[in-house]
């Protein structure tokens, strides 16, 4: 049962751990099971990376992780807690994800990178540089108050995938949570662009528990 509207409960967000513990799963539709008997521990500070083909279950392991789907044995635990245990909202404020489809809106670029959060001049420059967005930003008329597209604003501009991908990347740096998933982040970067990002991996997952999915090996 997803418990959403409980109080928050305490967790120690500087000494995470998530743990997979015999999970299995299988789309409702489908008796395949996509994973089988997962055991997984990963430990604050953590960095592991995920390698397999398309279709071996990385992407539903995060859709598991993110609450998208349950378990269909077995169970997630965040420090030693169930997560459907943990409220909705206190979970996922603890987790920045870069997945594939992710979402760019007819907004700012600052507001497409800050959402509700709180703006932090320094924190923004800084996750600018570390996702690469910042030459870019550069050469804008307007900056990081350009609006992307022009539904809103008929000088709305549309960013390249690459450039996009850079701004969701932003987007989870910028959250500040302990858990950072990226799911494939430079499938539509050039081969520079993905060096350059794998090679700031360290410093964007500094004090943070980190699982980059790829399918192939260049990290």
């Amino acid at each position: 049962s997803h418990t959403n509207n409980l109080q928050n409960i305490n967790i120690d967000q500087n000494n995470l751990t998530l743990s997979f513990v015999n999970v299995s799963f299988a789309y409702p539709e489908s008796n395949v099971e996509v994973l089988k008997n997962i055991n997984i521990k990963i430990n604050a500070n953590e960095k592991i990376g995920l390698i397999g083909l398309n279709g071996a279950g990385k992407t539903t392991l995060i859709k598991l992780i993110l609450r998208l789907y349950t378990p269909t044995k077995g169970k997630i635990l965040l420090n030693d807690i169930d997560i459907n245990q943990i409220p909705l909202k206190q979970y996922l404020s603890m987790i920045g994800v870069v997945l594939q489809d992710y979402f760019i809106f007819a907004y700012s670029i600052k507001e497409n990178i800050i959402f509700n959060n709180k703006l932090e001049e320094d924190k923004l420059i800084n996750c600018l540089a570390e996702s690469g967005l910042n030459d870019k930003i550069k050469n804008l008329p307007y900056g990081i108050e350009t609006i992307l597209y022009k539904e809103l604003c008929d000088e709305g501009i549309e960013l390249s995938g690459g450039e996009n991908q850079k701004l969701a990347i932003s987007r989870a740096i910028y959250k500040s949570a302990k858990i950072l998933i990226m799911d494939e982040p430079t499938s539509t970067l050039d081969p520079l662009a993905e060096y350059n990002i794998f090679s700031r991996f360290k410093s964007i997952t500094n004090d943070k528990l980190a699982i980059l999915i790829s399918h192939r090996l260049s990290f």
